[in-house]
């Protein structure tokens, strides 16, 4: 799928370690296929890109306010989708597991997928 979307998954990846390397802190939320279907007002959410399903767009919106106003655990990667225990999206946002992706050694910066 990758290759037919123009390794559009590979330029995801190199600027997420971009922001990581970047030595701020951030939060990336990884949504699952966007809808345009009304909010679930539940999510569930995971790391590793293991998640599967569908996340309206209102609900990927909501998550990101609340990290604004609310705040949330730093240098942590999330994957969400609908349909989880979550509806209270500050759990989501404090995630206690550790940032994965920072493993990830094949897309050091700068990285230009071939």
């Amino acid at each position: 799928m990758n290759e037919m979307l123009g390794r559009i998954l590979d330029w995801k990846l190199a600027g997420e370690d971009c922001i990581r390397q970047a030595g701020v802190p951030y939060l990336i939320v990884r949504p699952c296929a966007l809808t345009e279907e009304n909010p679930s007002g539940s999510l569930q959410y995971s790391q590793g890109d293991t998640l599967k399903g569908k996340v309206p767009r209102d609900d990927v919106a909501k998550l990101a306010a609340d990290a604004i106003q609310f705040g949330s655990k730093s240098n942590i990667t999330i994957e969400v989708a609908e349909g989880g225990q979550v509806t209270n999206y500050g759990q989501a946002l404090r995630f206690e597991g550790e940032d994965k992706e920072q493993s990830r050694a094949y897309a050091e910066f700068p990285y230009v997928p071939k």
